[in-house]
């Protein structure tokens, strides 16, 4: 009964983080690929820039989350644009 319970959490992991899936940077902070999800305010630490060179393709926003993960989203998303502007405004408060 035990190995099955053990079987079956593993099963259930698995399963919940390829659901839960986000885009992070890759090799050396390197991002291939956008979030397919908008990135909570609250969970936003910070953020920096990528762009295209011969490592990393493709030019993007590198979200720093407050459980220090690196989420990669498009520049060009209207929901990024927010993001950044509510950081700028927090930074400006905090001046």
């Amino acid at each position: 009964m035990a190995k099955a319970a053990v079987l079956v959490a593993s099963f259930l992991f698995v399963a919940l983080t390829m659901f839960c899936e986000e885009a992070t940077a890759d090799y050396e902070g390197c991002c291939v690929s956008y979030s397919k999800y908008q990135l909570p305010f609250i969970r936003i630490k910070g953020y920096s820039i990528q762009t295209p060179n011969d490592y990393c393709d493709i030019p993007a926003v590198v979200f720093h989350t407050i459980k220090g993960r690196h989420i990669c989203a498009n520049p060009k998303d209207t929901w990024v644009e927010i993001r950044i502007q509510q950081l700028m405004n927090k930074v400006k408060k905090m001046a």
